[in-house]
């Protein structure tokens, strides 16, 4: 048996009243009384440390106003545990996660984007928590329409624009600047660099990157010092530092209130303007074609929101350091999509890269030219950019 069906079997053992809580958040009735509780592990996979288990908790209530349905999704946690590869990720924290959801800090501003509601914390040990959280399976996820990215363009805008409103918090766990600060020495993108010097003359390398683009890849890494330094001289605040659709959910395009949600916070901190908008458009390269080829017809569209949410906050910043902000996450996404074809070739992180390609393997190289040859101009322009403040 594993760790998730020991703890589902740990539920379907509990009194029915232990769950009170949990359904009265969810149903945001102090009355309600929970009359089923149904169990069901999920097979959803996280590759970030931590997480032991996902499970689904339904079923039905008793309320005031008679019977309904409620659901919640525990997440278990295991303090300082490794990833699925045995990994100690620096920048994720899932005790940073716990601190996000109990302070309420993805609550603060109204608005299209916010985070996940947290039901109920519960501390089982000194090392695991286990957070019942809002279940949104009835939101979008992964595969979204040029209509859902343009609104979580301008919710990020909006959000984040928020909170120069007013002095940010000063949490001990709310570090600066921790996902920029980790880039020049990422052990990620050092094992990518060595694995496409390692594989550059395969054919399936040669086809992902003909030619110059093979000297253009390998030119990113010689630009991160330098566009690093200029993104931290640039105004920061509160950020996810993960955007990306397997982390947000998108309410139905028809909903009264239009809205995407937020989950996993292990990397939240304060970071440059630019994060989690530059983030969630760059990351969608990183995945399917469906997703890269919506992203590649958007990019003027999606900006243009961004910057509206952000102009609705009153943000005046010059127009220099908010490109800038913007197009420096797209140097870490435009890294991986040279460097996730090299993973493949030499058959390495157990075949991550290809499952999240999601696609044939000899259909990802002349995929993933296409990427890198929209992607590569836009890291010129960040280089650039990153001169002129220098």
């Amino acid at each position: 048996m594993t760790a998730a069906e020991t703890i589902a079997e740990e539920i379907r053992r509990l009194p029915i009243d232990k769950i009170a809580p949990i359904v009265q958040s969810a149903l945001d009735d102090e009355a309600a009384v929970p009359v089923t509780v149904d169990v069901e592990v999920l097979d959803a996979v996280s590759v970030g440390p931590g997480t032991v288990a996902l499970i689904r908790c339904s079923g039905r209530s008793g309320t005031s106003t008679g019977g309904k349905s409620w659901s919640s999704i525990l997440k278990v946690l295991e303090h300082d545990a490794p990833n699925q590869f045995g990994n100690v990720m620096e920048s994720v924290s899932t005790r940073r996660e716990v601190e996000v959801y109990e302070t309420g800090l993805y609550q603060r501003w109204p608005g299209v984007f916010r985070g996940a509601k947290c039901h109920f914390v519960e501390h089982k040990s000194d090392t695991s928590t286990w957070l019942w959280m809002e279940d949104m399976s009835a939101y979008a996820g992964n595969m979204w329409s040029e209509k859902q990215y343009i609104l979580a363009a301008r919710g990020i805008g909006e959000f984040r624009g928020s909170w120069f409103r007013e002095a940010i918090p000063q949490y001990e766990w709310l570090e600066l600047h921790p996902v920029i600060r980790e880039l020049p020495g990422s052990r990620m993108f050092t094992s990518m660099l060595a694995a496409l010097e390692q594989e550059s003359s395969t054919e399936f390398i040669r086809e992902a990157l003909p030619g110059d683009l093979y000297d253009q890849a390998l030119r990113l890494w010689e630009w991160i010092p330098e566009i690093t330094q200029a993104a931290l001289t640039l105004p920061a605040t509160v950020a996810h530092n993960d955007c990306h659709v397997r982390n947000l959910f998108a309410s139905p395009l028809d909903s009264d209130n239009p809205e995407i949600v937020a989950i996993d916070f292990g990397r939240v901190g304060i970071e440059h303007i630019g994060a989690d908008a530059g983030d969630l458009y760059g990351s969608g390269f990183n995945w399917t074609d469906e997703e890269a080829a919506t992203l590649m017809g958007i990019l003027d569209a999606f900006y243009e929101a961004w910057m509206d949410g952000l102009k609705s906050t009153g943000w005046s910043e010059g127009e220099l350091e908010t490109r800038l902000g913007f197009l420096v996450p797209l140097l870490r996404r435009t890294i991986a999509v040279a460097g996730m074809p090299a993973f493949v070739s030499a058959d390495l992180r157990g075949g991550l890269p290809l499952r999240r390609y999601g696609g044939r393997k000899e259909d990802m190289p002349s995929s993933f030219r296409r990427r890198f040859e929209f992607l590569y101009p836009l890291c010129e322009e960040a280089i650039a950019l990153a001169r002129q403040i220098s």
